[in-house]
């Protein structure tokens, strides 16, 4: 600090008032060095007095930096199912789908070579299933609108608003899920019940390719121990489960009801919007605000209930 010294200069012809401090900078000084400038120049200060300082340097010179990111649980089964992109305007999906088959006498299939009798007959019904579009939308308020200029506002654009879209999307697969079939698991282990649910699934004609766990099924397999006096871990001490089971990816998904053997492929498929954003000052302009909205459609369509298996008691 100078204590408010200043000295005249001149600059391109135009007057400009400069610091003391910045004359003895100009003439070379630095801490540890000597300069030296001219009366005029020292003399022309419009007031000389002695520097006081108070308080603490803390905030004299501050290096500024951004924290990593705030935590979040982001285990989501939604990524897991195929998604078909859709226009803005789409209001509903329109799928065509078979809701009942027919299929003749095995022992009918099979002719005499030269048999020359009607043929058996395979029957299918089809329908076509509507099901609306869902909006999905989040917003932030009052955002001071100096941080639409700042790079800080990609805390609330990039992450919390996302994270808000990506909590819907979830939703509509696990209500999905959830309106699937159940089998209870007695007394098996997680790994049998795993199994059994498999077996239905096949059963009902598709292919279990997705186990989805819920966090507290996913620290079960992991801990897994075989049964008996000597209790060894099955997929070794301090080890995760692998990420496929019995041929299926694993996914976690924080607020899944409960563990689910799916055929990702067959269960429906998520149809999705454009996604907007969009700001609105508040109150006229005159808190200096603003509202930021994120915004868009989607749907779940499900397709085949039976590909879905929910281990629950109900």
């Amino acid at each position: 600090s100078t204590g408010g010294l200043r000295v005249a200069d001149v600059n391109d012809g135009q007057p400009e008032t400069r610091t003391l401090l910045g004359a003895f900078t100009r003439a070379g000084w630095e801490p540890g060095k000597r300069a030296e400038i001219a009366w005029d120049d020292f003399a022309g200060a419009s007031e000389s007095r002695a520097l006081t300082w108070t308080g603490s340097v803390d905030n004299v010179s501050m290096f500024h930096d951004a924290a990593g990111p705030f935590g979040a649980d982001q285990r989501y089964a939604w990524p897991a199912f195929p998604s078909v992109p859709i226009d803005a305007g789409v209001t509903s999906v329109q799928v065509l789908t078979q809701t009942a088959r027919t299929l003749p006498a095995a022992a009918n299939v099979v002719r005499a070579i030269d048999a020359v009798t009607n043929k058996p007959e395979a029957a299918s019904t089809l329908t076509l299933v509507a099901t609306p579009v869902k909006q999905l939308a989040a917003v932030q308020t009052g955002v001071p609108n100096v941080m639409l200029e700042n790079d800080g506002i990609e805390s609330v654009i990039g992450t919390d608003l996302r994270l808000s879209i990506n909590e819907g999307l979830d939703k509509l697969i696990l209500d999905a899920i959830a309106a699937s079939g159940f089998q209870a698991p007695g007394t098996d282990p997680l790994l049998v019940s795993i199994r059994k649910a498999m077996t239905t699934i096949y059963a009902a004609g598709y292919n279990p390719n997705l186990l989805v766990l819920t966090p507290a099924a996913s620290e079960a397999l992991d801990v897994l121990q075989t049964v008996g006096t000597e209790k060894l871990y099955v997929f070794g001490a301090g080890r995760f489960a692998p990420g496929e089971l019995f041929g299926m990816s694993v996914r976690v998904s924080k607020t899944v009801a409960a563990p689910a053997v799916v055929d990702s492929a067959a269960l429906g498929r998520l149809y999705v919007g454009p996604i907007a954003l969009a700001s609105f000052e508040e109150n006229a302009g005159r808190t200096n605000t603003t509202l930021v909205r994120m915004e868009g459609h989607a749907v779940f369509g499900l397709e085949r209930a039976a590909a879905a298996v929910r281990i629950a008691a109900a």
